[in-house]
């Protein structure tokens, strides 16, 4: 026999599983599935419930036979959906090992024409097949006759991840239906994930350049402008391929003023149709196009020009009014209000470095005062407790050896005995994160910066930008607008204590989403809810200088 390719089947199995290595990818790839394979003329249902003794996808879309369910099993196989026609997510036949990523087992229990399945596949199995040959899924139940209408639900058990991201794979599921499968219902943990229209108040659309267009035909690339600063998952532009979603980029603009603002959409069906040697996307379920492929780079390079001519246009339209008088003033009023802030925020991290210093003595059986004394020789470094060494984050908090999420010692406690401000934020976002993987952070500001913007009557009074640790003030909202036009405009007495009064509510906000990014799901409502009105109480006082100021 010639020489011959070969697989191992069981590395293939946990090799393809390594890449849903967070529960939001894996709750999605089964979701998709499901939404993939609806019954003729019934949106899909899918409920999802996640918790510690493990995750259940139930769906009641059209089921899988005892052949599907070997075709669903069949590694690198293609696509059954694909083969009929339809475009699809699912491409490369990895997704069936999903759950492995995650978890130990994986119960796919199945309806169809009146038979139900019910098959088990453990991690021990596949870590048995040490021959690298085809192994056998265990059946517990093979076409048993039933009266059950079609579906599947899917039981993930034996979770191995210490977060099970509940509202992230929230945000992740919502993420997903805003680009394609809009008329299916998605519920998880009894919330559903329903699509936002997000407002606009500036369009522009853009063609490709000459060379591009002889490669992806005459598309048309939307770029929108949002009156108000987003959260950082509907920023960008979603590129799809024949509607199917494949990534959102800012290209090379990603983090650079006003793009915050921006968001749109781009439709290219060659990257679904190129046949080239390097594919447009790969099975890592990264949501990411691949760099190496020729016609990827140059849709990208087109996507970054496009939103730098945008981005461009807002910051000429920032600048000359800033040049107004008003402008001037209102930022000489932002920044005095950023060094009140800035002023507490340096108090607020060297005393909770003092109080973590205390925390680790006790736990590590020594001198408290030492540690004390150690940590105030650290915050009284050039530049505060927020230049603090490299074993420091920007806050002060102790971080693990070789980084991650540090350890909370305060168990809800803050400087001077109040309760530490955790909240989700102050707007209610989960984070600056892509929802499927790490927190994709940008390098924070040492303090907090105020600006005031037209965000439009119907946006929210403030905004926090977390990248930036940026508060900004609506000049819009109709209370701003009022306290603008009561006396002296925005020199006046009543629109300086509102600003006032708005930044500092949002600042002790933003203390609490600081410090709940770290805390992860330790942190329960009733103590985010206490820690929130403790902080609104505390910089409250420091509003009280302001007034008799």
């Amino acid at each position: 026999m010639g020489i011959q390719v070969r697989s191992n089947v069981a590395r293939d199995v946990l090799q393809n599983a390594a890449y849903f290595n967070t529960v939001p990818k894996v709750v999605w790839e089964y979701v998709s599935n499901a939404i993939d394979n609806p019954r003729a003329g019934h949106p899909v249902t899918v409920i999802v419930h996640i918790s510690r003794e493990g995750i259940t996808i139930e769906d009641d879309a059209s089921g899988m036979s005892r052949d599907d369910l070997a075709r669903f099993f069949e590694m690198h196989g293609e696509n059954q959906a694909r083969q009929l026609g339809r475009v699809v997510r699912g491409r490369f036949g990895t997704g069936k090992s999903a759950a492995l990523g995650i978890a130990n087992t994986l119960v796919v229990e199945t309806v169809k024409d009146g038979r139900r399945n019910v098959v088990e596949l453990h991690r021990d199995q596949v870590l048995a097949a040490v021959d690298g040959k085809p192994f056998p899924v265990k059946e517990e139940v093979a076409d048993e006759l039933t009266d059950r209408e079609p579906g599947t639900k899917v039981l993930i058990r034996g979770l191995n991840v210490q977060q099970l991201e509940v509202e992230r794979t929230k945000k992740y599921v919502q993420q997903h239906l805003r680009h394609q499968h809009q008329a299916h219902q998605v519920i998880v943990n009894t919330h559903r994930c329903e699509v936002e229209e997000l407002p606009y108040i500036d369009e522009k659309v853009f063609q490709p350049p000459e060379a591009l267009r002889a490669l992806i035909g005459d598309v048309g690339l939307t770029i929108r402008v949002s009156p108000q600063p987003l959260d950082s998952e509907d920023t960008g532009v979603h590129i799809f391929s024949r509607g199917v979603w494949h990534e959102t980029t800012l290209g090379d603009e990603s983090g650079k003023p006003y793009t915050e603002c921006l968001f749109g959409e781009v439709d290219i069906p060659a990257l679904e149709d190129d046949q080239g040697p390097i594919p447009a996307f790969d099975n890592t379920r990264s949501n990411q196009l691949n760099r190496s492929n020729r016609l990827v780079v140059s849709v990208l390079a087109w996507v970054s020009r496009s939103v730098e001519q945008v981005r461009r246009g807002l910051a000429n339209e920032d600048r000359k009014r800033r040049e107004s008088a008003q402008a001037k003033e209102l930022e000489e009023q932002a920044a005095k209000i950023a060094d009140l802030l800035n002023e507490d925020f340096k108090d607020w991290a060297r005393e909770l470095a003092r109080l973590q210093a205390a925390t680790r003595a006790v736990d590590a059986g020594t001198s408290v005062e030492a540690s004390v004394a150690a940590q105030d020789a650290v915050t009284a470094l050039p530049g505060g407790p927020l230049a603090a060494p490299e074993n420091l984050d920007e806050t002060g908090i102790k971080l693990p050896p070789g980084g991650g999420k540090p350890a909370s010692p305060l168990r809800g406690k803050a400087p001077s005995g109040q309760d530490l401000p955790k909240t989700r934020g102050p707007t209610g976002t989960p984070g600056a994160d892509d929802g499927g993987g790490p927190a994709r952070r940008e390098k924070v500001r040492s303090g907090f910066k105020i600006e005031f913007r037209n965000m439009t009557a119907d946006a929210f009074r403030s905004r926090y930008i977390q990248s930036s640790r940026t508060i900004v003030i609506n000049l819009d909202h109709p209370l701003v607008n009022a306290a603008r036009d009561a006396d002296r405009g925005v020199q006046g007495r009543s629109f300086e204590q509102l600003s006032y009064e708005i930044a500092l509510t949002e600042y002790a906000f933003a203390l609490g989403f600081e410090i709940a990014q770290r805390e992860g799901e330790s942190y329960t409502w009733d103590l985010a809810l206490n820690d929130a009105l403790n902080s609104v109480n505390r910089v409250s006082l420091l509003l009280a200088r302001v007034i008799k100021g």
